[in-house]
């Protein structure tokens, strides 16, 4: 028989677009007219880099390259029993070298409960579909930055953004009273565009040039008088705009464990995800690069209950392949030899019933 206590103080991160996919459920535990808040703080620094995913790095071990800051809003809400339709916002703050970027995330999906079974093991399966994305104002980079044989000194994105649409199936069986068990497949679309892009180049003889990147091509400008030179203009007809704007299809899946009593709630999920990007990834083969495609990402969660309608939660998460897939904007022909690091965070909040 089904246990009251989920119906009080089950988890809204068991519903979610991807961040969090990885506690994807088809049962939500709640009644018609009933939702729940979860609000929360996310980091990562040296001191919270318990598993060396930092510390062991060759490259960024001892340096404070990922730093993670940022805080999250997601609500659900059910109009009836089998329906519910979820949200949230999330603001992070990324460190690397001396650049920072901050990024707003969303999420919003609806998902119906089709099929409910009470047999000895309860079995429910549900249908949902999301959309959900990604933003930042600009991506400066201030370090050198080699592309096709070309360093630039300066590199600056503007407007970056991201937007996915998914659909997933989902199922949820329960084999005992504490113990639920899930698993969801899905697919889904995602496109990623910059609205411009600007860079800084120092040529051999000294000389300084600010470039713009056109859809054809980019333009070249001195920026100050340099020796004969006062004023420069150079057109060129490469188009790195095409290696920041795409089209991609992802399938992905996962699994995830829960066991709960009167007042603790113990959480694990895996979420798998495979990416194929229309032409970017081809481009970056050809020129000796490694395109990653796939991430694996692990969540761990312990919640433990303080009132009648509220929790406190600590949870973890860990990737194989840094963001790709959560937040597809940061990867493109520039930055995809920077995605075979792991990565990881950590989140504390507190949930609401309402």
């Amino acid at each position: 028989m089904r246990i009251v206590l989920a119906a009080i103080f089950s988890l809204p991160v068991q519903l979610s677009a991807a961040p969090l996919d990885a506690f994807l459920s088809a049962d939500t535990h709640m009644n018609a007219g009933t939702g729940r808040l979860e609000l929360a703080y996310d980091a990562f620094n040296s001191t919270l880099d318990v598993f060396g995913v930092r510390a062991n790095d060759p490259v960024y071990g001892g340096t404070r390259v990922g730093d993670y800051s940022g805080w999250h809003l997601r609500g659900i809400y059910a109009p009836s029993d089998r329906i519910s339709i979820d949200g949230g916002l999330w603001k992070r703050r990324i460190e690397y070298w001396q650049d920072q970027y901050s990024i707003s995330s969303w999420h919003a999906a609806a998902q119906y409960r089709f099929f409910e079974y009470g047999g000895p093991m309860d079995f429910s399966a549900a249908l949902r579909v999301g959309a959900w994305g990604n933003s930042a104002d600009s991506l400066s980079n201030s370090s050198p930055t080699t592309f096709q044989g070309q360093t630039l000194d300066t590199l600056k994105a503007i407007k970056p953004n991201d937007l996915q649409k998914q659909v997933d199936l989902l199922a949820t069986w329960r084999p005992g009273d504490q113990t639920d068990w899930s698993a969801f497949i899905g697919t889904g679309t995602s496109r990623v565009t910059v609205d411009a892009m600007t860079a800084t180049l120092t040529t051999a003889n000294g000389c300084a040039f600010n470039l713009v990147f056109t859809p054809t091509g980019s333009i070249a400008t001195l920026a100050a008088p340099c020796g004969n030179l006062v004023d420069a203009t150079v057109s060129t007809p490469t188009s790195v705009l095409q290696e920041l704007s795409y089209d991609a299809h992802y399938s992905h899946a996962g699994t995830m464990l829960q066991w709960h009593n009167d007042d603790w709630q113990l959480t694990g999920g895996y979420h798998f995800q495979k990416l194929n990007r229309s032409g970017i990834d081809a481009r970056i083969a050809e020129r000796g690069g490694v395109a990653y495609k796939t991430n694996r990402i692990v969540v761990g969660e312990i919640l433990r209950k303080i009132a009648q309608n509220s929790a406190v939660f600590f949870r973890a998460q860990l990737m194989s392949n840094q963001f790709v897939g959560e937040i597809p904007f940061t990867y493109n022909g520039f930055t995809a030899s920077k995605f075979d690091h792991r990565y990881g965070f950590v989140s504390f909040g507190m949930t609401f019933a309402l």
